[in-house]
Order: C-alpha cells, then sequence, then structure tokens
C-alpha cells in the first residue's frame, strides 16, 4: 500500500498544527483519536467476506443472506458466458466506488486503489485459509479512478 496521505488526514494535521494542542501529527494519534472500532468491525465484513460453494465454485456473498439470489443470478448468467471461470470472476466483482456511494467523489483516485489493494489483499489471504486446497486469483481489475477487485479459480 501506497504512504497514506488522504484528504481527511491532511484536515486533521492542519487542524492540530493550528491549535493550542501538542498532539503529535501521525497516523497513530489520527487513528486514536478519530477512528471508530465500530468503523473497522463494519469494513471487516468487505475484507473478510462471507463466500459459499455452488456448483463448484466459489461465489462471494458479502451480507451473507442472498446465496439464493447469487446462485439464481450465477445459473442465469452461465448461459452467457464462455465458461464457468467467466461466470464466477464476473459473479466475485466488487465495485470499490460503489462500496462508499455517497463518499467516494471526496476522495482520490490514489486512495481508492489504496483501499482496492487492501481488499484485494485480504481477499488472497481469506480464501487462502478458508479454501486450502483450492487457488484462486484476486484481480484488480478496470480503471484506477473506478477499481474492481473480484477473484475466480483459473
Amino acid at each position: 500500500m501506497k504512504n497514506i496521505s488522504n484528504w481527511k488526514f491532511k484536515k486533521w494535521v492542519n487542524w492540530i498544527e493550528n491549535s493550542p494542542s501538542d498532539i503529535p501529527t501521525d497516523i497513530w494519534n489520527y487513528i486514536n483519536l478519530e477512528i471508530y472500532p465500530e468503523d473497522i468491525e463494519i469494513i471487516s465484513t468487505i475484507l473478510l467476506p462471507i463466500t459459499f460453494e455452488y456448483k463448484g465454485v466459489i461465489l462471494l456473498n458479502i451480507e451473507g443472506i442472498y446465496e439464493k439470489e447469487i446462485s439464481e443470478m450465477y445459473d442465469k448468467g452461465l448461459l452467457n458466458m464462455v465458461n464457468k471461470v467467466e461466470a464466477q470472476e464476473s459473479m466475485n466483482r466488487l465495485v470499490v466506488n460503489d462500496i462508499f456511494l455517497n463518499t467516494a467523489d471526496k476522495s482520490s483516485d490514489d486512495t481508492i486503489m489504496n483501499v482496492a489493494e487492501l481488499i484485494k489483499h485480504n481477499w488472497e489471504y481469506h480464501l487462502m485459509k478458508k479454501y486450502p486446497n483450492r487457488h484462486f486469483k484476486v484481480e484488480i481489475v478496470g480503471e484506477s479512478f473506478y477499481p474492481v477487485v473480484t477473484f475466480y479459480e483459473p
């Protein structure tokens, strides 16, 4: 992941530096003072997603409540795809900007790409641990300003 220097952190640093506070303006103090555990807890549903096996492929079900609907979409999509690999890759796409639908436009392309890299890294680890006998390809596809994270079994 690249060096973190986003607008929220910069704004906080500026505020601290222009206040009578003597708080150090580093990432650690920013986290201590501005980030809630509940935010991390909610984001963990994306970083460690729920997946399930259907017809021999692993599918993404981030909320854990749409297995039937996702299975039906996979079956319908498979009719229009070249093979199971293409169908799996298509079904397991997560558009990073869509996660932050109301706030992504305030973030830089670098920040959005850093988040995509974080998701990719976590999915690689999660899939490896949950399915140790399977091999997955986790990729970031799309444009740098609109990245999509996906996984499939080649």
